[in-house]
């Protein structure tokens, strides 16, 4: 009788073993506690090209999705060179969207900045940009973000040479300017 109720407890013990390793964890949500930010910001005007150049960090992990025996994927922060460059001749450059560089490598992120339409090329400077995350483990795990910047003269110094060439650099008092992202498109766990 006594082996009887062993091995029942036995049996028992590893029914429930079996269904607790069985079951998947769940990722918490996707919330983005920190908005992302901008460390640099650069705008040169010569007389041969524009270039804009910004250093964008996202400061937060988003969970991926569930992945079998580690609990979940997690996509983790990632800093980006942005830099994009036309020639002086035209008002707006032919390719609006550039692909950044990351600052440290990182297979899961990609970022793009998009220069958009200003009010005055001179004056102001508008960027979007978009954070893309993904793993393609795991039946593939999708996280598209954006979010957009407007620096206008206030927020810049600018400095001109004799020759007109001017730059235009972030303050220290706007350093690092935030930008709200907002989650644009999800595949997998949403």
């Amino acid at each position: 009788m006594h082996l009887l109720s062993v091995l029942v407890l036995l049996g028992a013990v590893l029914v429930q073993v079996k269904r607790t390793t069985a079951l998947e964890l769940i990722p918490p949500p996707v919330i983005i506690e920190e908005p992302w930010k901008i460390s640099s910001l650069r705008y040169e005007s010569t007389s041969s090209s524009n270039l804009v150049r910004a250093t964008i960090i996202n400061p937060n992990d988003y969970p991926a999705g569930p992945a079998p025996r580690l609990g979940y994927v997690t996509f983790t922060e990632s800093t980006a060179n942005c830099t994009t460059l036309w020639p002086a001749d035209s008002e707006y450059p032919d390719r609006n969207i550039y692909n950044c560089t990351l600052v440290e490598p990182n297979a899961w992120a990609s970022w793009t900045v998009e220069l958009l339409t200003p009010e005055s090329a001179v004056e102001t400077v508008d960027l979007a940009f978009t954070l893309t995350q993904h793993v393609n483990a795991l039946g593939g795990y999708w996280k598209i973000f954006t979010g957009m910047a407007h620096f206008g003269k206030g927020e810049m110094d600018r400095a001109c040479n004799e020759d007109g060439d001017c730059v235009w650099s972030l303050k220290a008092e706007n350093t690092p300017a935030l930008v709200n992202a907002t989650m644009t498109m999800c595949k997998g766990y949403c």
